[in-house]
């Protein structure tokens, strides 16, 4: 409406809202709100920034040029936000009222600077509008893809679909960072995401519940009660040092049984002398009769046959002091309050363990959960997913060792507490990563993005969980072969210390076929060791799930035999 009522080739912003029917006030308010909105949205495009520094830096004169009914106090205002400045003119179509699409604005253009058309160059991203038209004025032109696209994990059908705001935020950002290195970049466009929408979703929760205490747990959450703190304060807020290794020995005596070791372990069959490592205990100890190499399981720990060994187990526990309880009360767990803990999950096993310590419930917030069947029930929410059937969960196994990985601090385990004083402290193993260098890197990519997104005052809360996760799940389940290699050989404690996903070439393999199943079974992240075996293998993870279903029908017809 406005443009038929206009006289000259470009109406303005003010022209626009002239013809809605509603109060001036409102029209205003609503002007405003667009302004505002442009405001905050926009941001640079970073490699053609580094060339507009450039033209400047040697001599050049640039102008900016736009087909843009926007005041041009609004455009300004958005240039010197994005950076850009030095600049001799801005040439606007509304406040001009001529446009680039006609090819009069070139006209006024050329005549205004005093310059032949022979020596302008225009950049711009439409084809006819920046880049056909100028030509015909005799101006030189460099034609500029709007649609580039520079996510490693995203395909430009995420990136430009309509409505979400993360995808071409990363998109845009990730141009500022394309001298980093590609660790950096995995870390900003897959890990920086998830952490981001994990954290929110955990405060979501929290306000939800009614919680009064939050304890992040030691050592996955020390990135994400950083990004929590940046994001909702210190207030009952606490990092948590406690593991599987460092509740065990008071777990099991709590529970005066050493069949709840088993409640502590991921596996379920262990040997005599894997519980006694897991208890810290010397088999020295023992009676030099006991043969180590022995399986025990929840079933067969009680019978007569490892009747001694209970007893002489249960014995050296209680004969040790431990400090884990008052460990906890020191830092308030066992308080009269309604608490939540915060970690990486799968099975709940330390809230298990928390809650039988403190004899209290808790809320365990985690990426993922699934609760062992033999658990009693628990209060559990996962932020990715939340299964009732432990065998549902065993399509994103692989997933949850790359993300603990990729969460690793540079501090080890966990492994006791010792009274100082008046105080108790923990107690920690040395780190199993010796070089942190290329987790470092993939972490501080994380946090920049984190850092970008906020400083950037986008709505935090619009990010959805499959948006989160998006990028994550395409460098687990779908790696190229160069993350594959990078992370294969990055070591993993799980009970014992294994390489994430260590292999041997296809060749190999094909005339050592045992070896294939051996390493194949050893490696944690399973999609990186196919995908280093078959290269040309595109989803990995479709090879995973399918050995998955073949193992549950294999212990489907043995339950059944």
């Amino acid at each position: 409406m406005a443009r038929k009522l206009c006289s000259q080739e470009e109406i303005t912003f003010q022209q626009i809202y002239d013809q809605l029917d509603l109060k001036s006030q409102i029209r205003s308010e609503l002007m405003q709100l667009e302004e505002q909105t442009e405001l905050k949205y926009c941001q640079a495009n970073y490699i053609l920034k580094e060339i507009y520094d450039q033209c400047l830096a040697e001599g050049k004169i640039v102008v900016i040029t736009s087909d843009m009914y926007l005041p041009h106090e609004i455009i300004v205002r958005i240039l010197d936000k994005c950076g850009y400045k030095g600049y001799k003119k801005l040439y606007l179509s509304s406040e001009i009222g001529l446009k680039k699409h006609t090819g009069n604005l070139f006209d006024y253009l050329i005549q205004d600077l005093g310059e032949p058309a022979k020596k302008i160059v225009h950049i711009g991203d439409s084809k006819r509008n920046d880049n056909l038209i100028p030509r015909l004025k005799g101006i030189k032109t460099l034609y500029v893809d709007r649609q580039y696209l520079s996510t490693n994990f995203l395909n430009k059908r995420d990136v430009f679909q309509v409505g979400n705001t993360l995808f071409p935020f990363l998109n845009n950002t990730l141009f500022k960072y394309y001298k980093e290195s590609d660790l950096f970049r995995w870390g900003y466009e897959a890990l920086g995401p998830l952490l981001l929408g994990f954290t929110t979703w955990v405060h979501e929760q929290i306000i939800e519940n009614g919680i009064d205490k939050v304890f992040f747990l030691a050592r996955d959450m020390y990135l994400v009660i950083e990004i929590y703190r940046k994001l909702y304060g210190s207030k009952n807020v606490e990092y948590l040092e406690v593991s599987r290794k460092s509740l065990r020995a008071a777990y099991v005596k709590k529970e005066n049984n050493i069949a709840a070791v088993f409640d502590t372990m991921t596996r379920r069959n262990y040997t005599i002398g894997d519980v006694l490592d897991a208890l810290d205990i010397d088999d020295y100890t023992l009676d030099g009769d006991i043969d180590l190499s022995a399986q025990l399981s929840r079933k067969n720990v009680l019978c007569k046959e490892f009747a001694k060994l209970n007893e002489v187990i249960m014995d050296l526990l209680n004969s040790r002091k431990d400090f884990t309880e008052e460990y906890l009360m020191q830092m308030g767990v066992a308080a009269n309050e309604k608490i939540a803990i915060i970690d990486i999950g799968w099975h709940a096993t330390i809230q298990n363990m928390l809650e039988n310590l403190i004899r209290k419930p808790l809320l365990g917030l985690y990426f993922g959960n699934t609760v062992r069947n033999n658990y009693r029930e628990m209060a559990t929410h996962g932020y990715w997913f939340s299964f009732d059937d432990e065998s549902m969960a065993s399509p994103f196994l692989s997933m949850t060792f790359i993300l603990e990985v990729m969460l690793f601090p540079s501090a080890g385990t966990t492994t006791g507490y010792v009274s100082k004083g008046k105080k108790v402290f923990p107690l920690h193993a040395s780190c199993e990563m010796q070089n942190f260098e290329q987790i470092g890197q993939l972490q501080r990519g994380a946090m920049t993005f984190v850092d970008d997104f906020i400083e950037s005052g986008l709505s935090i809360q619009q990010i959805k969980c499959d948006e989160a996760t998006k990028s994550f799940c395409k460098f687990a389940f779908e790696p190229t072969l160069i993350q594959a290699k990078t992370f294969a050989n990055i070591p993993f404690e799980d009970g014992k210390r294994f390489n994430l996903a260590s292999s041997q070439s296809f060749w190999h393999y094909l005339f050592h076929p045992i070896c294939l199943f051996r390493d194949y079974k050893a490696a944690r992240w399973k999609e990186g060791f196919i995908k280093q075996v078959l290269p040309l293998i595109k989803t990995p993870h479709y090879i995973v799930i399918l050995g998955e279903k073949v193992k549950q029908i294999k212990l489907l017809m043995t339950s059944r035999r």
